[in-house]
């Protein structure tokens, strides 16, 4: 990276990869806020409730590496916009579904869009910032992607309270 000026290019690319980071996380945590309506939704009993966060959990975990290496190979652009169409997929599936299977595959696909999220936040901090500033901006894109859930929350809550669960799902998916 040339230690110079940083081009306008290089913020709009780390903001809407930490706007991705963001907005994934919100899809993390949604399930957890409509509990008892999925659950009625989908014929659930906890137990297979459980499972939605299992699936998602495990294949975020597992695709970590494979992600940074396809990020390397690929670019970032490429990656995030395919694991921003898997998370869109994923919510689709998910406002559509009426089995338990299809909650689970929907998270399956969640999971793997949502796990390049940060990574793509430290790859374009790494490759478009000073080294001096980096830290500043793979922090600033944690923080953002932390805080998603705080201020998502409520709204959302608020949201499927006044409205339907199927709504607030579709108004993520927008």
């Amino acid at each position: 990276m040339n230690e110079e000026k940083t081009s306008m290019h290089a913020y709009l690319a780390w903001g809407g990869v930490a706007l991705f980071f963001l907005y994934q996380y919100v899809l993390r945590i949604a399930p957890g806020l409509v509990e008892p309506e999925l659950r009625s939704a989908f014929f659930m009993t906890a137990n297979d409730f459980s499972t939605l966060g299992s699936f998602f959990m495990f294949i975020y975990a597992l695709v970590q590496i494979p992600c940074g290496l396809l990020i390397d190979r690929l670019g970032v652009k490429r990656v995030v916009l395919s694991s921003i169409l898997l998370c869109l997929v994923g919510n689709g599936l998910l406002i559509i579904g009426n089995s338990l299977w299809e909650a689970q595959v929907s998270r399956i696909f969640m999971g793997l869009g949502s796990a390049c999220g940060y990574i793509g936040c430290m790859k374009v901090a790494a490759d478009s910032f000073p080294s001096s500033n980096r830290s500043f901006f793979m922090g600033a894109a944690l923080t953002l992607g932390l805080f998603g859930p705080l201020l998502a929350a409520k709204p959302l809550v608020h949201l499927i309270e006044t409205t339907s669960w199927h709504y607030a799902f579709t108004v993520l998916y927008l």
